[in-house]
């Protein structure tokens, strides 16, 4: 049985890992595009010096498609600058939630890209996903202590932005997967995330010495979130996708929300918020979670 679902199970370790993001993210005061310039610099450095390490030369690439991946990784980018703005102008929560959209739009994406029809019990699940969504988000709306008094409509719009994207570069990776060695990938992302991060800091606030300092402790929270959150993280994701379809990734991500609400309560408890309907749309999603993976075993065996 764990053999059956190993693939799986890795996914859903990189999801609990995933957890600590947003998390960091809140505790950073970094604003968005300097944090992510940080997170996808460092990430970059560490894999580029892995790579060498390993003996593994990431130059070894078509020009074309160098220029696809780094491209690619400017959508990461720009996901990664919408999800961490919704944090700032809203609260963890609604950022995490309105992230978790990400599976009805991949229902439609995938078969876009992989040029297969559209499977019925996908939108359903979708459906159920963005049922436990709006169970959570409805009452959230109404809890000023959750969202800290901040703009819940913008952080939605970002987040539901921030979802989209991520949609995109998670085809596009699976596709690429399949011919691409998953540490040239993720090299080459990061750093054209931290290329469009650049230009964003430069035709918004320029790169200024005050906005881009940290204190000691803040500086370790942006190591831990580019090296193990991004840099093994993204790698690993990146990787299972050859096992793995786009969807079950992009289904399995909302057990994100659960993993990082229970870690947001005990450590913001004075800004997050736990009511029973959280307990009844987590209920949804975990079972959502769970069906998918009875339909992708019962679909493989066919």
């Amino acid at each position: 049985m764990i053999q059956k679902f190993k693939y799986q199970l890795i996914l859903h370790f990189i999801v609990f890992i995933w957890g600590f993001t947003a998390i960091l993210g809140e505790y950073i005061s970094l604003d968005s595009f300097e944090l992510v310039w940080y997170r996808m610099g460092i990430a970059f450095l560490s894999l580029f010096l892995y790579a060498l390490i390993i003996g593994k030369n990431p130059f070894q690439l078509n020009k074309s498609v160098l220029i696809k991946i780094i491209l690619v990784g400017g959508i990461v980018g720009l996901h990664w600058i919408t999800f961490f703005a919704a944090i700032k102008v809203s609260s963890v929560s609604v950022a995490i939630i309105a992230m978790s959209s990400s599976t009805f739009f991949m229902a439609f994406m995938e078969p876009l890209f992989f040029k297969r029809k559209i499977r019925v019990y996908e939108i359903l699940l979708s459906i159920g996903i963005l049922a436990g969504i709006f169970m959570i988000q409805y009452f959230m709306e109404s809890d000023e202590e959750s969202t800290k008094g901040g703009n819940v409509a913008l952080g939605i719009s970002l987040a539901l932005t921030s979802s989209f994207l991520a949609t995109i570069f998670t085809v596009i990776n699976a596709k690429m997967v399949k011919s691409v060695d998953s540490l040239k990938i993720t090299i080459w992302e990061m750093l054209g995330g931290v290329l469009i991060t650049s230009l964003v800091i430069q035709f918004s606030s320029g790169f200024e010495t005050s906005r881009m300092m940290m204190t000691t402790n803040e500086f370790v929270a942006v190591l831990i979130l580019a090296v193990l959150c991004t840099s093994f993280a993204f790698l690993a994701s990146t990787w299972v996708m050859k096992f793995v379809t786009p969807f079950t990734v992009s289904i399995s991500i909302n057990m994100e929300p659960i993993y990082a609400m229970i870690l947001a309560v005990l450590i913001f408890p004075e800004t997050e918020t736990m009511t029973p309907e959280f307990y009844i749309g987590a209920g949804i999603i975990l079972t959502v979670v769970f069906l998918n993976a009875f339909f992708k075993s019962k679909f493989s065996s066919k």
